[in-house]
């Protein structure tokens, strides 16, 4: 799936069992990588009823061999002892503090770290 979704970068078209391969919603994520493609992206994901082939056709045309290369959607690694932490602090679900951890400052772990380490010690 990955190599049909960079040909779009290249002036060769993938071809069609190469692209019934391809994830849309995979496809707008990775384009949503580079600076370039961010705004075409969200265009794709309001108009997502655009037959896909057409919206490959639109990236391609419009991309025209300026970006050469959009970095891979990865997934993220997780402290599940931090999250568990955040999770016990906050009285919340694990869910929820995976997300409180992308907002708290590197001050508010350490001290959620010291008040955790205070009461397992006690």
């Amino acid at each position: 799936m990955f190599k049909a979704m960079a040909t779009v970068l290249t002036n060769v078209k993938a071809t069609e069992s190469e692209m019934k391969k391809i994830s849309p919603f995979i496809f707008r994520k990775w384009l949503g990588n580079h600076p370039g493609t961010i705004q075409a992206a969200n265009f794709l994901n309001i108009y997502n009823d655009i037959p896909f082939e057409l919206q490959y056709d639109f990236i391609q045309q419009s991309i025209k061999g300026r970006i050469s290369y959009i970095p891979y959607v990865g997934k993220k690694k997780q402290d599940n002892k931090q999250i568990e932490k955040v999770a016990i602090h906050y009285n919340i679900s694990y869910e929820k503090a995976e997300e409180y951890l992308e907002f708290l400052t590197k001050e508010d772990i350490k001290e959620i770290n010291r008040i955790s380490d205070i009461k397992a010690n006690k």
